[in-house]
């Protein structure tokens, strides 16, 4: 499957997910939370969705959907899509690892979710009818890449603190560590 931005492949490395069973418009806002932060920044703030302690900010999407505490006015905890995002961040940071990369010191370029195919269904009604019963996928891609000089700087002190984060992200159960 081809990849809507290719990186340098020696400074990076990609995950992709494709049909996975989630809300295309959550993982639309995930996507959007956690383009451009440090890996792991993003593993942090995934799990603290799923824990119910920081919601992701929905700004496309936003009918109905209640305010939250915070600088941004409506946002939800999308613990379904978060848990999908999280088993790609996962993969990713396992590719990254393969190619030689430290983790800790990348963040995440590109992160694309876009709507999969339809999985058909139907649901029976009454005197012998159906109603179709659809279920929604999503594609996700993401690709992380090398920090640049002036930001490990900015960060250098926390670099340290990503390390462990996300050793024991990649060596630890997800639920485990998600319960953690």
């Amino acid at each position: 499957m081809p990849y809507s931005y290719e990186p340098n492949p020696e400074t990076s490395a990609k995950a992709y997910g494709r049909d996975l069973r989630v809300s295309p418009k959550h993982s639309y806002e995930i996507a959007n939370a956690i383009r451009g932060l440090p890996l792991a920044e993003a593993i942090l703030l995934l799990k603290e969705v799923i824990n119910l302690r920081r919601p992701i900010p929905f700004r496309r999407y936003r009918k109905k959907v209640p305010h939250r505490h915070g600088s941004y006015e409506a946002g939800r905890f999308p613990k379904k899509a978060s848990m999908a995002f999280l088993k790609l961040l996962r993969e990713v940071a396992h590719n990254a690892r393969y190619k030689g990369l430290d983790p800790a010191t990348m963040y995440i370029s590109h992160v694309s979710a876009y709507r999969g195919r339809v999985i058909r269904g139907w649901m029976p009604r009454a005197f012998g009818r159906a109603t179709p019963w659809n279920e929604q996928t999503t594609n996700v891609e993401i690709v992380i890449e090398n920090m640049s000089e002036t930001k490990l700087k900015e960060y250098e002190n926390k670099v340290e603190k990503w390390r462990e984060v996300i050793n024991d992200f990649l060596e630890t159960k997800l639920h485990e560590f998600v319960k953690k």
